[in-house]
């Protein structure tokens, strides 16, 4: 199911990339409202630009900590591969542990 709802969220946004204005050395977080049916087909319901992310359940607030744990991963994981490891500080080749 998760490969089905990487292509349903990965081709909503490539149909608007040209609407999308991209600002050097930043990114966007997105709300993807995302529904399935009986036959476990993703459909996107909306997308949202700023998602609401305040806790309203434990299993939100679980959920929301682990996302924000899993995107600051990623982009830590970005700055590293960007720099050639030569070129690497101290702190930076830390964090690869």
């Amino acid at each position: 199911m998760l490969p089905k709802i990487n292509d349903v969220v990965w081709r909503t946004l490539k149909s608007v990339q040209e609407n999308i204005e991209q600002k050097a050395n930043c990114f966007e977080v997105y709300g993807f409202d995302i529904v399935l049916d009986e036959e476990l087909n993703p459909w996107v319901i909306e997308v949202n630009l700023s998602p609401a992310c305040s806790e309203r359940t434990e299993w939100l607030t679980q959920m929301l900590n682990d996302s924000c744990l899993d995107l600051l991963r990623h982009i830590q994981s970005r700055i590293l591969m960007a720099n050639p490891a030569e070129q690497w500080t101290a702190e930076m080749a830390a964090l690869r542990d």
